[in-house]
């Protein structure tokens, strides 16, 4: 077959298609028509491999059809058989199961953003103090050793939430300290009251409240709030068991959700598509 480029096509394909009647208009193929000849006309000299647009057409599905033609369409030679085949066939010399490839999809008037969602509790804090209140608690060793090794694997991944609320708890400020680094430099970072010990409903009312510019979010906060919160948005998910059982400190929940807006996020619409607890980065 020969070669046929993209923008060639393309003219075809928005302006004559008529998405009404979901056909293909007469000025349409007569449109692909001139565009096999001119094409037929630059490749007199030579062969080419068989592909259309960049893809095998083998694998597309968009060759001519070779059973049911006989003889010629208006005055055109039927396709040759064979790989010698080439695209002198016109739309209406093709298969109905083939030439249901070539008709495009009408234009969506809406589509769906998807939105990530990450939750990242603190690391392991210490109680070597007893006079000290919770929000004033720092990393322990252990949690400093954990917020590193999730610092290294957010870097690894290449992980850029846009906007991330941290609560204000010493621990949790800590931790942010630790992977800011790894974050970039294109990301926001606000410290947030409201984030300290809340429940799941306080959290994914924050959620809903957050600007529609902001794709993804991370949150550095508490459990149980981080835990049910994520149970309560993710109702699929390879290792939803796993974050049923346990959310440990310095673990990493990572969720997808098709949206309209932050605000229409409703419980059980994302999917839980990464978990990662900082023993098993080594």
């Amino acid at each position: 077959m020969g070669w046929v480029t993209l923008p060639e096509l393309v003219p075809a394909f928005e302006v004559y298609y008529d998405a009404n009647a979901r056909r293909w208009s007469p000025a349409s193929l007569e449109r692909l028509d001139a565009i096999m000849a001119s094409t037929r006309s630059r490749q007199r000299g030579g062969r080419r491999e068989s592909r259309l647009c960049g893809f095998d057409t083998g694998a597309t599905g968009l060759e001519p059809a070779t059973s049911g033609v006989t003889g010629t369409t208006a005055g055109r030679a039927a396709p040759l058989a064979g790989s010698d085949r080439r695209l002198d066939s016109t739309i209406a010399d093709w298969s109905p199961r083939r030439r249901r490839h070539l008709t495009p999809t009408p234009r969506c008037r809406h589509v769906q953003a998807v939105r990530t969602i990450i939750l990242l509790r603190h690391g392991k804090s210490s109680w070597s103090d007893p006079t000290l209140s919770d929000v004033d608690r720092p990393l322990a060793p252990r949690g400093e050793r954990a917020s590193r090794r999730i610092a290294k694997y957010l870097r690894r991944k290449r992980v850029r939430p846009a906007l991330v609320l941290c609560s204000p708890a010493l621990r949790t400020r800590q931790t942010l300290e630790a992977i800011e680094p790894s974050l970039g430099k294109s990301c926001s970072v606000e410290l947030v009251p409201e984030l300290y010990a809340a429940s799941d409903r306080e959290l994914l009312e924050r959620l809903r409240a957050l600007p529609e510019s902001a794709a993804s979010v991370m949150l550095i906060g508490h459990n149980p709030g981080l835990q049910q919160l994520a149970l309560v948005l993710a109702s699929r998910g390879v290792d939803r068991a796993k974050l049923e059982q346990k959310f440990p400190t310095a673990a990493l929940a990572t969720l997808i959700v098709d949206s309209d807006s932050w605000a229409a996020l409703r419980p059980g619409e994302a999917e839980l598509i990464n978990y990662v607890v900082p023993r098993q980065l080594g």
